[in-house]
């Protein structure tokens, strides 16, 4: 009978745990605003005066004619490796099959001397070249981004949502699968 009764509780205490949280939790995640509290600028930035909560500023998004109707925007910037292109297009040919009826923008920022990524694809991607150093910078200065990451994410206030590695299943997979999903479901 002890057995039994062990036995029961066993099989019924998971059940009234997930009736429990089905009933009274929430399953949401928030994709958070970086930099909102503070800015962490390179030391080759100090030029610059940044103002928290961050955003953009206007005459860097007219730089790549940002489209103001689209929810969101990736920024996606070049390489000259073949390989990282070759993966970088993928992604991005990922993003547009998975938000194709959603507002997003995709921007292609590329140095001087790159070629275009996307002049194959069906795909509708806004590129736009400029000087080596603007848009090291740029990445830099601008959208903090760290060597490896090549992509960011910035909501219709010219806020950073995110940061990513394209080149990176793992970090092409969150921002697809999980952060713009969430975003998308939530504003």
């Amino acid at each position: 009978m002890k057995k039994a009764l062990l036995l029961f509780v066993a099989f019924l205490l998971p059940v009234l745990i997930y009736l429990f949280l089905k009933s009274f939790g929430k399953n949401e995640f928030d994709v958070p605003v970086l930099f909102a509290d503070s800015v962490s600028a390179p030391a080759s930035c100090s030029d610059i005066q940044y103002k928290t909560p961050y955003q953009v500023s206007d005459s860097i998004v007219r730089t790549f004619q940002w489209d103001s109707t689209s929810a969101f925007t990736v920024i996606v910037f070049g390489s000259y490796s073949k390989e990282e292109q070759h993966e970088r297009s993928i992604q991005v040919a990922r993003l547009m099959t998975e938000f194709k009826d959603e507002a997003l923008g995709i921007v292609q920022i590329s140095g001087e001397n790159m070629e275009r990524v996307y002049g194959e694809e069906k795909i509708v991607v806004r590129h736009v070249m400029m000087r080596d150093s603007s848009v090291s910078r740029m990445r830099n200065c601008v959208f903090f981004l760290n060597n490896t990451q090549d992509a960011v994410v910035l909501d219709k206030e010219r806020r950073i949502r995110g940061q990513y590695t394209l080149t990176k299943r793992e970090d092409a997979d969150r921002l697809i699968m999980e952060e713009l999903n969430i975003l998308f479901k939530r504003y």
